[in-house]
C-alpha cells in the first residue's frame, strides 16, 4: 500500500492517484488529482515532485495529471485535466506546454486529456475529452484532429464520439479507441475509417455498454473491454461478437476501471468494489477488497500499470496498491466450525440452570452434541463461527436443519440463524463454513435436536383415546344389533305373508312381460330401419345442396357470360372461362362418383372381395392416374418403400378408392411447386402407408370432425378448390372393412399427413 505520509516529502503528494507509468530507467511516475506529478526513484527510494508554478511557463501546466507516456526519444508526455499536454525533458526538468488555441486550427484540440499513446510507427496519439482524437506531427509541430461529424454522426470517416477515454494498440498494430458514450472504435489506417461497435438492445452479442474505460489484449488475441456499468466484455474478433460478465457471474462491480494480464493467463481488474482476478479458462472470479489490504474499494479510471518486472499497480481514491500476482496466495487452511451460542426467544440459555422447570444445556453449547426441547420453545436460534483469523470478516457460512430442509442455505458472512414453530420430532442442525479465500470445511459441526410434543400428541394419550373410542363403538354396535334382531323377527313374519302374495302376482306379470318384449323387439327393428333410411337421405340431400351448388353456380355463371358477351372477350379470356367450366364439371363428376360409392356403401351394395395384391404396385398405378393434376401445379411426388413388392390380402377396388381420394386431397391442398411424400413400410405385422403434403393443413378442431358421419364441412384448397369430407368417410369405411385404421396428423399452414394401417394377415 502506497499513500501520502503527512509532513513527509518523501512520499506521494496526494492519495488521489490518476495514472501510473514507468520510464526506461525504472523510475515510477505517478499522476495525482490535484497533487501534480511524482517521480519515485527505485534505486534511491526517493520522490521528486513536479507541480504547477504559475510564474514559471516551463513548469507543469496543471496539477491534475491524467496520462503519462515516455516516447522512443526519451521524452515524457503528460496529459492533464484542463492544462493540455506537457512534454518533459527528464534530464533538464523543463516542461514544454501544448494547449488548445481557438485561433489556431493546428493547435491541441482540447485541454482535457485522457490518454497518450505512441504506436509502433512512432506516431503520437492523444485522446481528448471533448474534441475527439489528436495525432501529433512532430516535424511540423502541429496536431491533426479526428472528430465526430455533427452533420453526419455515422460518417465512418469520423470518430463515433468526441469524448475519448482510452487508446490501445494491439499486437497486430490495430488502434482501438474507447469512448465515453460512443462505444468502441477500430481505426483502419489504410482506408482512414473508424469501424464502430455499439450497444444494440436487440442483440445480446453486441457491446454491453457504450462507455469504455479500459482495453486489454490477452496472449490468445482476445480483446477485453472494461465498461462503465456494463461489466467486462470479451470480444471475439472473428465472430465480431461480445460476451458479457457481470455481478451474477461473480464480478464484484459492473464498472471496470483497469485491466491487466499476468504471466499465468489471469486477468486482474480494478472496479468500484475492489480488485478481481479472473481466470478466463474456468471463467471464475476471485475478489479482493479493503479487508485484503487495498487502498479502498474504489479505484480510478486510467490508474493501472504493469511494470517490466511483472509488478502490477492500481491507483484509487486513497493511494495505490502494488503487488506481484504470483505472490498473491489463497489461504489453504480449512477452518474449524463451532456453534458459539444458543438462544430461546432471543435470550441466551444458561448452562446447568433450569429454564421453564428443566435444564436444557448441561454444558457449553460448543461441547453439546444433542439437546431436548419442548414444543413450547417455538423460537430458538444459533450463533456459529469459522475459526479463521485471516480477514475473518470474509468467512462464509451455510446451514441446514435435516428433516426440515433438503438443501444447504448459503448466508454469506451472516453468523446466526433462527427457527420458529418446528413440529415435534428428531432433527439434526448442521453448519459449515469457509475461510477468507473460500476454502470450505464441508464436514462442519452438527447438533442433534429432539422436540417433544404436547401430551395430547404422545403415543400413550393417543392409545387411551383410541381404546375409549373402540369401547364406545362396540357398545353402540351391541345395542344396535339387539334392536335389529327384535325387528327382524317381526319383519320375517310380515315378509312371509307378502312373499306369498307377490309370487301369485309374479306369475301374471311374467306372462304380460313376455308379450311386451315381443312387441318392443318388433318396434325397435322398425325404428332402426326408418332411422337408417332417413339418415342416408338427410346426408345425401345435405351434400347435394351444399357441395353441388358452388360448381353448378360456376358452370351457370360462365356459360351465361359466354352466351351474352361472347364477342366482348379475347380468345385468351374465353379459353380461361372454358377452363373454369371444365374444372367445375370435373368437380361435379368427382363429387357424384363419391356420392355413388357412398350411397352403395350405405345400402350394403359394395361387395368385399379380398385377394393377394402388391400394394406398392397399386400405389404407383394411382400416382400415375393423378400425374396430370400434379403437373398443373408443378407438384413433385416422392415415394419410398421398404421393398418393391409388399403383398397382402386386400380388395383392390376399395383400396384404389382410398388411395385416389387421399392423393387427390393432397394435390388439392398443396401449394404450387410443393412436394407430396409417400411411404410404405411394414411394422408389427401391419403395412403402414403414409401420404404427406406441405400444404395448408387442417385445424385441430376439424381433425376431430374429419371422419364423423354426422358432421359435414367444406375445406378450401390452395387454388380455391373445395372438398366435401365425403371421400374421407368412404376411406374410413373401406379401411375398417379390412380391419385396418386411418388417421391424420396435421398443423394449420404446415401440411397434413394421412396414415393407413392394414393388417398383413
Amino acid at each position: 500500500l502506497i499513500r501520502n505520509k503527512p509532513n513527509d516529502t518523501n512520499s506521494i503528494n496526494l492519495n488521489q492517484v490518476r495514472v501510473i507509468s514507468e520510464d526506461r530507467s525504472g523510475n515510477l511516475w505517478i499522476g495525482t488529482d490535484g497533487g501534480g506529478l511524482d517521480c519515485y526513484n527505485r534505486e534511491t527510494g526517493t520522490y521528486t515532485h513536479y507541480r504547477n508554478n504559475p510564474g514559471n511557463p516551463n513548469s507543469l501546466s496543471h496539477n491534475f495529471v491524467r496520462s503519462i507516456h515516455q516516447d522512443r526519444m526519451g521524452y515524457l508526455w503528460i496529459g492533464t485535466d484542463g492544462g493540455g499536454v506537457n512534454k518533459l525533458d527528464i534530464k533538464t526538468g523543463i516542461f514544454t506546454r501544448y494547449k488548445h488555441n481557438p485561433k489556431d486550427p493546428y493547435s491541441l484540440g482540447h485541454n482535457t486529456i485522457r490518454t497518450i499513446l505512441e504506436d509502433h510507427q512512432g506516431l503520437l496519439w492523444i485522446s481528448t475529452f471533448g474534441a475527439g482524437l489528436d495525432l501529433f506531427d512532430r516535424q511540423k509541430n502541429r496536431f491533426i484532429h479526428y472528430v465526430n461529424d455533427p452533420n453526419n454522426p455515422n460518417n465512418p470517416k469520423s470518430i463515433s464520439h468526441n469524448y475519448v477515454y482510452c487508446l490501445y494498440e494491439d499486437r497486430s498494430g490495430v488502434l482501438w479507441i474507447g469512448t465515453d458514450g460512443g462505444g468502441l472504435n477500430r481505426y483502419d489506417r489504410e482506408k482512414e475509417i473508424f469501424d464502430r461497435f455499439n450497444l444494440d438492445p436487440d442483440n445480446l452479442n453486441s457491446l454491453s455498454q457504450d462507455n469504455i474505460y479500459s482495453i486489454y489484449e490477452d496472449d490468445s488475441g482476445i480483446l477485453w473491454l472494461g465498461t462503465q456499468g456494463g461489466g467486462l466484455n470479451k470480444f471475439d474478433r472473428e465472430k465480431q461478437s461480445f460476451f458479457h460478465y457481470n455481478e451474477k457471474d461473480g464480478l464484484p462491480n459492473v464498472t471496470i476501471y483497469g485491466i491487466l494480464g499476468d504471466d499465468d493467463g489471469n486477468i486482474w481488474i480494478s472496479t468500484n468494489s475492489g480488485i478481481s482476478k479472473f481466470d478466463p479458462v474456468i471463467e471464475k472470479f476471485k475478489n479482493y477488497d479493503i479487508n485484503d489490504g487495498l487502498q479502498s474499494n474504489e479505484f480510478n479510471g486510467g490508474s493501472y500499470f504493469k511494470s517490466k518486472s511483472g509488478e502490477m499497480y492500481f491507483g484509487g481514491i486513497n493511494g495505490m496498491n502494488k503487488f506481484f500476482p504470483g505472490e498473491i496466495k489463497d489461504n489453504p487452511n480449512i477452518p474449524p466450525v463451532v456453534i458459539t451460542d444458543f438462544q430461546i426467544f432471543n435470550k441466551p440459555v444458561p448452562i446447568g440452570e433450569e429454564l421453564n422447570e428443566r435444564i436444557i444445556l448441561e454444558k457449553s453449547i460448543i461441547e453439546t452434541e444433542k439437546m431436548e426441547l419442548s414444543y413450547k420453545d417455538r423460537v430458538f436460534s444459533f450463533e456459529f463461527a469459522a475459526l479463521n483469523y485471516v480477514a475473518p470478516e470474509k468467512n462464509q457460512y451455510a446451514y441446514m436443519m435435516e428433516n426440515f430442509e433438503n438443501e444447504w442455505s448459503y448466508i454469506g458472512e451472516r453468523k446466526f440463524v433462527s427457527y420458529t414453530n418446528l413440529d415435534p420430532g428428531e432433527y439434526i442442525f448442521r453448519v459449515k463454513g469457509s475461510n477468507n479465500d473460500g476454502v470450505w470445511n464441508e464436514e462442519g459441526v452438527s447438533l442433534k435436536i429432539t422436540i417433544t410434543p404436547p401430551f395430547w400428541q404422545t403415543w400413550w394419550f393417543k392409545s387411551i383415546v383410541i381404546s375409549l373410542v373402540v369401547l364406545i363403538l362396540f357398545l353402540i354396535y351391541y345395542l344396535r344389533i339387539r334392536q335389529i334382531r327384535r325387528r327382524n323377527i317381526i319383519l320375517e313374519e310380515l315378509v312371509r305373508k307378502r312373499t306369498k302374495e307377490i309370487n301369485e302376482k309374479n306369475t301374471i306379470l311374467k306372462e304380460r312381460q313376455q308379450q311386451i318384449e315381443e312387441q318392443t323387439e318388433e318396434l325397435i327393428v322398425q325404428r332402426d330401419e326408418l332411422y337408417e333410411s332417413n339418415s342416408v337421405k338427410d346426408k345425401l340431400f345435405s351434400i347435394i345442396a351444399h357441395d353441388l351448388r358452388s360448381p353448378f353456380n360456376a358452370l351457370k355463371g360462365f356459360i351465361e357470360l359466354i352466351q351474352l358477351s361472347y364477342n366482348d372477350y379475347t380468345d385468351e379470356e374465353r379459353k380461361n372461362m372454358i377452363g373454369i367450366i371444365s374444372e367445375s364439371a370435373e368437380r361435379v363428376y368427382n363429387l357424384l362418383n363419391n356420392l355413388l360409392n357412398w350411397s352403395r356403401a350405405q345400402r350394403g351394395k359394395i361387395q368385399f372381395n379380398p385377394k393377394m395384391t402388391n400394394i406398392v404396385k397399386l400405389i404407383n398405378e394411382n400416382i400415375a392416374l393423378v400425374t396430370n393434376q400434379a403437373v398443373n401445379k408443378n407438384i413433385e411426388f416422392k415415394f419410398e418403400s421398404a421393398s418393391e413388392e409388399i403383398n397382402l390380402k386386400i380388395d383392390t377396388d376399395l383400396i384404389n378408392v382410398v388411395i385416389q381420394n387421399l392423393l387427390t386431397n393432397a394435390i388439392k391442398y398443396t401449394d404450387t411447386n410443393g412436394i407430396i411424400e409417400l411411404n410404405c413400410n411394414i411394422k408389427n405385422n401391419n403395412v403402414i402407408v403414409s401420404i404427406k403434403d406441405n400444404g395448408v393443413g387442417i385445424s385441430e378442431d376439424n381433425i376431430k370432425k374429419l371422419f364423423e358421419r354426422d358432421i359435414h364441412f367444406s375445406t378450401q384448397g390452395t387454388n380455391n378448390e373445395t372438398g366435401t369430407g365425403l371421400g374421407l368417410i368412404l376411406c374410413k369405411d373401406f379401411i375398417e372393412k379390412h380391419q385396418g385404421k386411418i388417421w391424420l396428423e396435421s398443423e394449420q399452414n404446415k401440411g397434413s399427413a394421412f396414415f393407413i394401417s392394414l393388417p398383413v394377415n
